[in-house]
């Protein structure tokens, strides 16, 4: 737990502290570097189809991240501490209100590269007691900042964290990366046979659906489909005008005994009717005004006198 002969100096543990920061911040700086040849390295592996070394290397980028993390929150441990060095002075104990920023200071100098951090654990340790120090490495108080024990927990990410991190760089690099499953799943797609009898979803709700067959079928009686013009031998489903013996279908007016097969326009006995013009006119000699040739010079003489 360090040197037990080094005697308390609060300046000391202040620039220790101060160092600290300064060191954690080029330490984030090279981890952000190493991070950054990673997602290249990765997204190499992506393009040529090496997935298995994809997913080994981003093991490493995930445990960076969380490194990045705790050392985030350790800075600012260090930097609560700078300020609070007046209450070391005097107290024969760790404060409270402070206890768990110098036990996670403690517990974080034995797992970061960073001398300085010892060296302020060091000053932690001769004035509090090698006991404290202990305790502090181990948690056994339980005061221990939780993000900064999760996050130096070195563990081997999960599948699915590690999938959606690769999909992240893929997305960053812009390569297009198609996971195994997802590769399943669009060939069982691509595999899809289209079923006649299936619902549609698309139509409107109590509209009626109509079997649509397969291609390359023909249809098979249904009413819906709408049959060829030249199904049933050849001959039109829609009946020729000469259909029935060389007849219209319409009939002619004087084909029923040769009377018309609408009502004549003669009288029945109603008044309402009008009556029907004569079919024949009478002769020259039939009208009682005209009185032959001989009228109708007389007519013109007339005109000639008036004139």
């Amino acid at each position: 737990m360090g040197n037990t002969q080094v005697k308390f100096n609060p300046r000391k543990l202040h620039s220790s502290l101060k160092m600290s920061s300064i060191r954690i911040g080029i330490l984030k700086n090279k981890i952000i570097g190493k991070n950054s040849q990673l997602r290249d390295e990765i997204a190499g592996f992506l393009r040529s189809g090496q997935e298995e070394m994809a997913s080994i290397k981003v093991e490493g980028y995930i445990n960076n991240e969380n490194l990045l993390m705790a050392l985030e929150v350790i800075n600012l441990l260090c930097l609560q501490c700078c300020e609070r060095i007046q209450q070391f002075r005097g107290a024969k104990e760790c404060p409270t209100d402070i206890r768990t920023a110098v036990e996670s200071i403690i517990y974080a100098a034995n797992r970061v590269d960073c001398k300085e951090l010892i060296e302020a654990r060091q000053q932690f340790t001769a004035k509090f007691g090698v006991e404290f120090s202990k305790k502090a490495n181990f948690d056994e108080n339980h005061l221990v900042n939780k993000m900064i024990i999760e996050k130096l927990t070195v563990t081997v990410p999960c599948e699915e964290l590690k999938l959606v991190k690769i999909q992240e760089i893929a997305a960053a690099k812009k390569v297009d990366y198609v996971t195994k499953d997802q590769a399943k799943n669009m060939m069982k797609f691509n595999n899809y046979q289209y079923v006649p009898n299936a619902p549609d979803l698309n139509s409107r709700p109590g509209s009626q659906q109509v079997d649509r067959p397969a291609s390359g079928q023909k249809p098979n009686g249904n009413s819906n489909q709408f049959p060829s013009p030249k199904s049933n031998g050849g001959a039109n489903q829609f009946p020729s005008p000469k259909s029935n013996g060389g007849s219209n279908q319409f009939p002619s007016p004087k084909s029923t005994g040769g009377s018309n097969q609408f009502p004549s326009s003669k009288p029945n006995g109603d008044p309402n009717q009008f009556p029907s013009p004569p079919t024949e006119f009478p002769s020259q000699g039939n009208y009682p005004d005209f009185k032959g040739s001989n009228y109708l010079d007389s007519m013109e003489d007339r005109f000639r006198n008036l004139k």
